[in-house]
């Protein structure tokens, strides 16, 4: 998972409408959060997993990206409407992380697909986007070598006539 969280930041940093991004470890949750606005935290926050081999396993998982924005200047509704860009920010964030991530893959993981946007609550200033994208990936691990089980008895035969 580590690899698609890597791959994920380096594609998201190259877009100048997001300003910083990082793995999820709750920036937002500080009272002055340690990030330049608008930022993108990923997160792999739910994964389901079948067994494919012994040493195998299917993982179908939400990758959760959080942008958010602050804006730290009351805006008035009588503004003229190139002062909106500030407010308009995180929304061209959204398009911009959407034209990045919708449907990019590597060999570790398969084409990201969209499945949700949801406004999610912060303080005042503080617009939070959580936008969901679902993927699958394959995850290996090494077994030790065996060796085949023999039997520890040495059964007798007789023949009768």
């Amino acid at each position: 998972m580590q690899d698609i969280i890597l791959s994920l930041l380096q594609r998201i940093s190259s877009l100048p409408e997001i300003a910083y991004a990082s793995a999820d470890w709750g920036q937002l949750s500080y009272d002055v959060p340690p990030v330049e606005w608008p930022c993108a935290l990923i997160d792999i926050s739910q994964v389901s997993l079948h067994d494919h081999l012994q040493e195998q396993q299917c993982a179908e998982g939400i990758i959760t990206v959080t942008l958010a924005d602050y804006i730290d200047a009351p805006v008035q509704a009588l503004d003229p409407p190139e002062d909106y860009a500030l407010e308009m920010r995180i929304y061209s964030a959204i398009d911009a992380l959407h034209q990045a991530l919708q449907g990019y893959n590597t060999p570790g993981f398969s084409p990201l697909s969209r499945r949700s946007i949801r406004r999610v609550s912060g303080s005042p200033g503080l617009r939070v986007f959580a936008i969901e994208y679902l993927s699958s990936w394959t995850e290996t691990i090494e077994l030790p070598p065996t060796q085949p089980v023999r039997p520890c008895f040495s059964p007798t035969v007789t023949l009768r006539k």
